[in-house]
This record gives structure tokens, sequence and C-alpha cells, in this order.
């Protein structure tokens, strides 16, 4: 068989290939894009009132991210996101270096009940933490008082209530933060330590020099995949925190949720989806950007 012969060859099964994948590619575009596409072309025009239909452009934009509550929506995400990203990711990477020093039985004990929260379901999870907090029959009424303290609800105070919106994050989450980082730390070759041992390099700086470095894509990946997960989170502030108090803990996907089933307001549902959906595709691309690295 001449080259030209086997290439011609290649050619034909691989575009035979893609037509039998054409179909499923083709829904998964539409189904994946088709509702974004639909909904800026939509959030383009008035869906209500008077002017229904009227083409206003890029008018509902400017109207929605200059609205006064827009800026504590925002600020409220990013906090909620950071703070539990950063916090989900740390005790993620304690707990993966102490159970990655465990013998094999205690390690997979370990593993077993820091996924079982991950594996739940999320509306559980939060409706878990709504009653642990609660001010009259609280589990968290009676630990306070357990140990000697005034009686006290988070939930009153907005710094309270995001500090028990990211701790739920972190419980439900940390498990995925943990699995990965841990097969991270699998991955290492332990002939690198042993080198290092060799050179006189103590545990701090076999730490980092060896483990942070080799672990940083790992790391990286936990935290966006984790960001993206917070970011389009529904059912923790909905059913936590409810948004308050004085929405100190509406996040932008909550925010949402509000104007599109509760205020029945689509136009600015569907403008603040368009904008999620930017930021998701950009944290998207940071996260395929990361997996590429570790594959170089």
């Amino acid at each position: 068989m001449t080259i030209r012969a086997y290439l011609t060859g290649g050619l034909r099964r691989n575009g035979h290939g893609l037509l039998y994948v054409a179909p499923t590619v083709l829904l998964l575009v539409l189904l994946l894009y088709g509702p974004a596409v639909s909904g800026f072309y939509q959030s383009l025009f008035r869906l209500g009132g008077a002017e229904a239909g009227a083409f206003v452009g890029l008018d509902v934009y400017r109207t929605v991210m200059t609205e006064p509550g827009f800026g504590q929506v925002v600020t409220s995400t990013a906090l909620f996101v950071l703070g539990s990203v950063i916090c989900t990711v740390a005790l993620g990477f304690a707990i993966a270096l102490y159970i990655n020093g465990l013998d094999e039985v205690s390690a997979r004990i370990l593993q077993i009940w820091v996924i079982i929260p991950w594996a739940i379901s999320s509306v559980v999870g939060a409706l878990l933490f709504r009653w642990f907090y609660m001010s009259d029959l609280g589990l968290f009424r009676e630990m306070l008082r357990w140990i000697g303290l005034p009686a006290a609800d988070p939930m009153s105070s907005g710094t309270g209530a995001m500090i028990a919106l990211i701790l739920s994050a972190v419980w439900k989450k940390l498990g995925f933060a943990v699995i990965l980082l841990l097969s991270g730390l699998k991955a290492i070759p332990q002939d690198y330590y042993e080198a290092a041992r060799i050179d006189g390099a103590g545990a701090l700086q076999r730490f980092r020099e060896i483990t942070v470095p080799l672990l940083m894509g790992p790391l990286l990946i936990s935290s966006v995949v984790l960001g993206i997960a917070d970011l389009n989170t529904v059912e923790l502030p909905l059913i936590v925190t409810g948004g308050g108090p004085l929405d100190s803990t509406t996040t932008v996907a909550l925010s949402i949720y509000q104007k599109a089933f509760s205020q029945y307001d689509l136009q600015r549902a569907i403008t603040l989806a368009i904008i999620t959906f930017i930021v998701n595709i950009i944290l998207v691309t940071l996260y395929v950007r990361s997996v590429r690295g570790q594959h170089q």
C-alpha cells in the first residue's frame, strides 16, 4: 500500500467517524449554547409592558449594572466564592497531606468520611446547615450552651450569615478537593523525596521545593472547578440564608432565581444570566488551560 493510498483511506475513515458523531455534537451544541444565544437575543428586546418587542440593545445591561443593589450582589458573590474556594482548597490540602501519611486502611476510612458530604444532595446538605443554625432549636445554639457561652444567632448579622454560608459550601465540597489533591500527592514520585533527604533537605524544605510546585496543577484545577460551582450554586444561599439579612448573602445566581421566579422580571433575570454565562466562559477557559498545562 502506498503512502497516498494509506492517507486517503485514513481521511475517509475519519470522515465517516465525524458523520457518526455529528448528530451527538450538534445536539450538545444546541442544548448547551442554544439557550445562551436565545437568552442574549431576547435580552436585546423589551419583554413586557407597552413597548414589548421593541429593540433596546444593551440598555438593559447598563441599567442592571448601575442599579443600587448590583454592587452589593457582586460583592457578596465575590466574598462567598473567594472565601469558599480558599477555605476548601486550604483545608482539603491539609487533609490530603494527613491522609497521604496514613496506612492504607486508615486512609480509606477517612476518605469515606470526607466524601460523604460531597456525595449527598446539595439540598439535603443545605437543609442540614439551615437546621444547625436555627435560632431556637438549632444544634449550634445548644453547642454554645454546653461550653458556657451565651446563645447567638449567626443569621442575624451579615458577617455571621456569610460565614455560615461559606462553611456550608466548604463542608459540601471538601471531599472533591481532598480526592483531587490526594491523587496529585500520590502521583509525586517518592524518589524525589529520597533524593532530597540524601541532600540534607528538611521536611519543610521538601514540602516547599517538591510538594507545592508539583501540586500546583491540581491546586489550580480544584480552585477553578470549585469557583465555577460556587458561582452557579442557588440552593445553598436560598436555603441556608435566604439571601439575608438585608441581601448581605444574595449571590448573582440567587438574584437570577429571585428575579425570574419571585419578582417575575425576566428581562433582568436573563441579563444577569448572560453576564454570569460570560464569567463562566472565562473560568472554563482558565480550567482548560490549567488542564493542558498539566499534560504538557
